[in-house]
């Protein structure tokens, strides 16, 4: 399985400076069905963590997370 993500994307999740998201980035070319549903659970909970105050508000980290994640989603259901 490939797993293709935007340039502008990429440059979100590689600032992130998260090795986990790193080691499955590396993998896009050539990621296993189980992999891709790792990293896209990775992807929401990481997601979470960056939602703002109380009223849970969107961060540009967070909208770029959730964003990848449901493409994971799409290409492997």
């Amino acid at each position: 399985m490939q797993i293709k993500i935007s340039k502008e994307d990429l440059k979100v999740l590689k600032r992130i400076k998260d090795p986990k998201i790193n080691k499955y980035l590396n993998k896009l070319e050539n990621i296993n069905e189980d992999e891709a549903i790792e990293f896209m659970e990775y992807l929401y909970d990481k997601a979470n963590e960056y939602l703002k105050g109380k009223d849970y508000k969107d961060a540009p980290e967070s909208i770029v997370l959730e964003k990848v994640a449901d493409y994971i989603y799409d290409k492997t259901k």
